[in-house]
């Protein structure tokens, strides 16, 4: 599911921030 990906990409961005950056294009939340 997307939200799987979404969660694992949370948490790698959390931690690296390019991943961050990534789901902030595909998804921005403000």
């Amino acid at each position: 599911m997307v939200w799987a990906r979404v969660a694992a990409a949370l948490g790698a961005g959390a931690a690296s921030g390019s991943i961050e950056l990534r789901v902030n294009s595909a998804w921005p939340r403000g």
